[in-house]
């Protein structure tokens, strides 16, 4: 595997459908904050949990409450990932991450099996021209529906929101099929 990227572009996936789902139901992004007591550089996020295993150790695909709402453009997406990347594979984790209005994330390596073996992938959402993510010394602003690996657990990397609006991601985790 080359680990020696910051940013791959995978496409475009089309995120009208999960835009028209957050906009028509009435998910608590406040409700779930494991990985913002977990993890202390997310503090300022909140996260709806679509497939999440807690134990980073794991590749379980363990389908949370939230799962049945996004179930067909998780599949959708699956397809589309599969196809950019030319391999069969999974999503086996998928969150949905807002970064608040005047929020950062700061830089910082993740860690974890999980983590570190699949692909961590980027979908924007929603986001705004003074949203950037970084890594290491490479600084993109994500557009909506652009599908992006990022080198999470080998290159720093983080995130600002200087922006008038909250930031939402779909973040998912892919590998291939064994």
């Amino acid at each position: 595997m080359d680990n020696d990227f910051k940013f791959k572009n995978y496409g475009n996936f089309n995120v009208s459908k999960i835009l028209d789902i957050l906009n028509n139901s009435n998910l608590d992004w406040d409700e779930f904050d494991y990985r913002q007591k977990t993890f202390p550089v997310h503090r300022r996020t909140k996260t709806i949990p679509i497939l999440f295993h807690g134990n980073f150790k794991s590749f379980d695909k363990v389908p949370t409450e939230h799962y049945k709402l996004f179930k067909n453009e998780i599949d959708s997406l699956e397809q589309t990932i599969n196809q950019s990347i030319g391999v069969e594979g999974q999503i086996f984790r998928a969150i949905l991450v807002m970064l608040v209005k005047g929020g950062f994330i700061a830089k910082h390596l993740d860690g974890g099996p999980s983590l570190k073996t699949p692909k961590r992938i980027h979908i924007p959402i929603i986001t705004n021209d003074k949203c950037f993510f970084t890594i290491e010394d490479e600084i993109k602003n994500l557009k909506v529906g652009e599908i992006w690996e990022i080198n999470n657990s080998e290159k720093l990397h983080g995130v600002s929101n200087e922006g008038d609006e909250d930031r939402i991601h779909l973040i998912v985790d892919w590998k291939p099929n064994q």
